[in-house]
């Protein structure tokens, strides 16, 4: 426990807290989705005078010259040196990528010990360790006894999904329960960790931070405009990574009874990855070209942009966090139509500020869509009352920031009241 260590904090410039993040995924570009939360507290927490050192997997999408602030560091550790070798990262994630597929286990430990040996040299003048995810869990609590130093867990709602079964929770939890302060997003998650036997002092609930400046109900023709967009159809839009677990391919199944409804629509999918050329094919099979546009990445503050052009936002994940998008898309006041799937049916209460359906439901999905395409006045108040409740219970990435910074500070100073 940290009230054993030696406290190392001192005052100046050369000693300003030093933390250093593990994660298996990191944003690769500018518009790249992948980990943006992560990168988001360390943006905050930079700005909050805190060093940050990001340890994460290499991929041959990052770009070098993707800036960042002048005290975020960043550590891409190669993990194969094969030409076409396995991947483990990005790409849905590291459950995603090891399911079904015998060799990617077997390149495992290769990956996790370059992660720890990236780690290593990464955590050489740290105050802390904060590991995101399962892979970064267990990466900084190694590395936390190697330098004996605080560690902080913060894990999503994936991660839950693997806990839940057996053999990992005999073989995950008794390791994870070392955690100096785990970290969770909502409630329900805090009372499963409970369940679990984590120690009900060590547990905080942290959610996301919304940027309630950025994303804000803007004039829906204007913002049409401003992308060049036609003032109709109905739009339906989509943010996140092209991936099987994203759920993209029950949405695109979904379109075709709408026109049969006798109802004109357009979807944008907003952003990019692996599954695009699957789901291309899909649109071609599927004869929706006409009706379909993979709008690609999108810079940070286009984003608001497409959300304000859009009458319907759809997040039919298979498997999900509280993530994000959803947050946004309901901060620019947009109906949300969902899956029952991870933290969302925490974020969302159905028929209230957003419709929850079964995940890999293409049929109750187009009856959902096609309903609100048909009331506009139900589209109005769910996308209202979403509005009110990402306001009421969500605050800004600074303000998460400053108290994930407050919780480090509690461990290097115990006796010091935050």
């Amino acid at each position: 426990m940290s009230e054993n260590r030696k406290n190392t904090m001192g005052s100046g410039q050369e000693n300003r807290l030093t933390v250093v993040f593990l994660t298996t995924s990191f944003p690769r570009f500018a518009g790249d989705f992948a980990g943006t939360f992560v990168y988001r507290f360390a943006e905050e927490l930079c700005r909050l005078n805190c060093r940050i050192e990001v340890v994460s997997p290499h991929n041959p999408e990052v770009s070098p010259s993707t800036p960042h602030p002048e005290n975020l560091k960043i550590r891409r550790f190669l993990y194969t040196w094969v030409p076409g070798g396995p991947r483990l990262a990005y790409r849905g994630g590291l459950p995603a990528q090891l399911k079904g597929n015998p060799l990617r286990w077997l390149w495992l430990p290769v990956f996790m010990i370059a992660f720890f040996l990236s780690g290593l040299a990464a955590s050489r003048r740290a105050h802390l360790l904060h590991g995101f995810w399962l892979p970064g869990a267990l990466v900084a609590l190694l590395l936390g006894a190697t330098r004996n130093l605080p560690v902080v867990i913060h894990l999503w709602g994936s991660d839950f999904k693997v806990l839940g079964l057996p053999i990992a929770a005999r073989l995950l939890v008794p390791l994870l329960r070392r955690a100096d302060t785990i970290i969770c997003e909502g409630e329900p998650f805090a009372q499963s960790l409970e369940k679990m036997g984590f120690p009900e002092n060590r547990i905080r609930v942290l959610p996301n931070g919304v940027d309630l400046d950025a994303f804000s109900p803007q004039d829906r023709a204007a913002a049409r405009q401003t992308l060049g967009l036609p003032p109709d159809p109905l739009t339906i839009v989509t943010v996140g990574s092209l991936s099987p677990h994203k759920g993209q391919e029950y949405l695109i199944r979904s379109l075709p009874e709408i026109p049969r409804s006798g109802l004109m629509f357009r979807l944008y999918l907003i952003g990019d990855g692996e599954y695009r050329p699957q789901l291309q094919s899909l649109v071609d099979e599927l004869k929706l070209n006409d009706y379909v546009t993979f709008a690609g990445t999108k810079k940070t503050d286009e984003v608001p942009l497409w959300l304000n052009a859009a009458d319907i936002f759809v997040q039919p994940s298979l498997s999900e966090g509280n993530p994000n998008a959803v947050l946004e898309a309901m901060a620019c006041g947009l109906p949300i139509v969902a899956t029952r799937t991870g933290g969302l049916p925490q974020m969302i209460e159905d028929g209230v500020d957003g419709i929850l359906i079964a995940p890999a439901s293409a049929g109750d999905l187009a009856r959902q869509i096609i309903a609100l395409m048909q009331e506009p006045d139900r589209r109005k108040k769910l996308g209202a009352n979403g509005l009110h409740t990402v306001r009421a219970r969500y605050a800004s990435w600074k303000t998460q920031a400053e108290i994930l910074k407050a919780m480090y500070l509690s461990l290097l100073n115990p006796g010091s009241a935050t």
